[in-house]
């Protein structure tokens, strides 16, 4: 099995291409294996399955705890790049720097934090549209702490986290 930072590595090769990245959506690890044995190049670790899976809407009432869980699972039991759902972020601006922490550790090779118009990735630059949410000062409270927490973690040794983070501008709806 190929180590997290193998795996990031292989997702930049993946985006720096002309392809499509192909990630199908995946609540659980049956689901990315069978992702992987079709020989698709990464999964998607939607929030939108995860929810649905555990018999609830998709209405944000899965925990950080309980999606970074999933990504774990999944982490252990593949080896492709996860692209993680994040949600909001999971509150405020001071609990994103958790979730770009804890998605990270879980295995996630790059995570998607909506409604705040920034994506972040481990690994390398790429733009994606996102919706709006909240006052201006709200996303860039939150956009500015997010960037503040993958700061931080690019500080680290690439032994320790196995990566890089980089925050992405998107690009907003009007």
């Amino acid at each position: 099995m190929p180590t997290a930072q193998e795996i990031r590595q292989r997702f930049k090769t993946l985006l720096a291409a002309d392809e499509i990245v192909t990630a199908p959506g995946c609540g659980d690890p049956i689901t990315a294996r069978l992702v992987e044995l079709a020989g698709l190049p990464a999964i998607h670790a939607s929030g939108s399955v995860a929810h649905r899976t555990s018999g609830y809407a998709d209405a944000g009432i899965l925990t950080m705890t309980e999606m970074t869980g999933r990504v774990t699972a999944m982490a252990d039991r593949v080896g492709i790049p996860i692209i993680a759902d994040a949600d909001t972020g999971f509150g405020g601006a001071v609990n994103v720097v958790r979730t770009v922490r804890e998605y990270e550790r879980a295995g996630a090779a790059a995570i998607d934090v909506r409604h705040l118009f920034f994506v972040f990735f481990p690994t390398r630059a790429f733009r994606l549209r996102l919706r709006r949410a909240g006052t201006l000062p709200m996303r860039v409270s939150r956009a500015s702490t997010s960037s503040q927490a993958c700061s931080a973690d690019a500080s680290k040794s690439p032994a320790s986290t196995g990566s890089t983070c980089q925050l992405v501008s998107g690009v907003p709806n009007s």
